[in-house]
């Protein structure tokens, strides 16, 4: 099983963005793959450098956290295992730790280089409200979504199109520059080419930020069988990434509306019916409607009291990805009138001198009896 990106920065789930920035930076010192010569140490250090980035830069955004804490390791890099499958959680370079790295790198030899500067789009959340019967038999639907998209001027590069670019004189095309702080020499950001190693007219259309906002339209799918407070999700259909970097995804939570006859519990459905009095004592047939949209007869046991639960077997709604559905129970509620008079008022008057010999009746007052013959 897959380590959490908690148990990667060796920290608890409460720890502050402080102590993941300490943690981050204890690791990166210790797993860098420049420390290392031998290639097989060199490889294996270069899997961890990458497993300790991927936690981080999860972990060090909060909106990121906040969704990694709500579905877990396994919900946040398999896609939650509702509905919508997607990759991995880690986004790659360029995210929250990306400088933090960079300030490391000179301690351990490395000339700076060239470097992408690419960074993965943000994800973004959805909520949809559907009935109960889309929820059972699924439903494709449209919807409009605020996103960042990659700009149509310069196709997410951030430059005019066809423009010539020269290398950049500042870093020299590494887009890195060493400053020298106290007695240490650090690299940072080339200020000029902002990491890109070139200098080159921006996108007067984006203004060199890669990206623009856009309302889309997009087409989901609910898969039948949904169930309230459920994420799907969508991969790659959250922001774009910036110059190359991979998509965001985009997060659906589903809130699945009160029915007027149905309740949920689980994959079962409950649905509490009236029963009069005289068929709960002696039993009967009553019609009672399914999810489906069809009415079943169900048969009341004769002495059936109020709540009790009949169950109908594969009634209730559709377990997810499979073919199976769980089951409705049908609840009593054994109706009393509230006002009766003539001919019905006689039957009960008559139905209640009867109901004095029956047996629970006679065990009550006995029990009663013995209770207030000890004072």
């Amino acid at each position: 099983m897959a380590k959490d990106f908690y148990a990667v920065l060796g920290v608890a789930k409460s720890a502050s963005k402080d102590e993941l920035k300490k943690a981050y930076k204890g690791l990166v010192k210790q797993h860098h793959p420049d420390k290392f010569t031998n290639p097989e140490e060199k490889e294996a250090a270069n899997k961890k450098f990458q497993e300790i980035q991927a936690a981080y830069d999860v972990l060090s955004d909060d909106k990121k956290r906040q969704m990694y804490d709500s579905v877990g390791h396994e919900g946040y890099t398999n896609g939650g295992g509702q509905g919508f499958h997607g990759g991995s959680g880690f986004e790659g370079f360029g995210g929250a730790g990306f400088d933090i790295f960079n300030e490391f790198f000179s301690q351990f030899g490395g000339t700076g280089g060239e470097y992408s500067r690419s960074q993965a789009g943000e994800d973004l959340r959805y909520t949809i409200e559907i009935d109960l019967e889309d929820a059972f038999k699924g439903k494709k639907l449209k919807i409009k979504l605020p996103r960042m998209v990659a700009c149509s001027g310069c196709h997410g590069s951030g430059v005019e199109k066809d423009a010539k670019t020269a290398k950049c004189g500042t870093c020299n095309g590494s887009g890195r520059v060493v400053v020298q702080q106290m007695f240490l020499n650090f690299q940072q950001t080339c200020p000029t080419c902002h990491g890109k190693g070139v200098s080159a007219p921006v996108c007067k259309l984006c203004r060199g930020n890669c990206r623009m906002n856009q309302r889309s339209e997009l087409e989901i799918e609910i898969p039948r069988g949904v169930s309230d407070g459920m994420n799907l999700r969508m991969q790659q259909e959250g922001n774009a990434g910036v110059e190359g970097g991979p998509n965001g995804d985009l997060f659906i939570g589903v809130r699945v509306k009160k029915h007027t006859l149905f309740e949920v519990e689980g994959n079962n459905l409950v649905c509490i019916i009236p029963v009069s009095a005289p068929m709960a004592a002696l039993g009967g047939e009553v019609e009672v409607p399914t999810i489906d949209g069809q009415a079943i007869k169900v048969t009341i046991p004769g002495g059936s009291q109020y709540g009790a639960r009949i169950k109908v077997s594969g009634k209730g709604m559709p377990i997810l990805r499979t073919s199976n559905r769980g089951d409705l129970f049908v609840k009593l509620n054994v109706v009393i009138p509230t006002s009766v008079g003539g001919k019905e008022k006689e039957l009960w008057k008559s139905l209640l001198e009867e109901s004095a010999n029956h047996s629970e009746s006679k065990g009550f007052l006995d029990k009663m009896k013995d209770f207030l013959g000890k004072f």
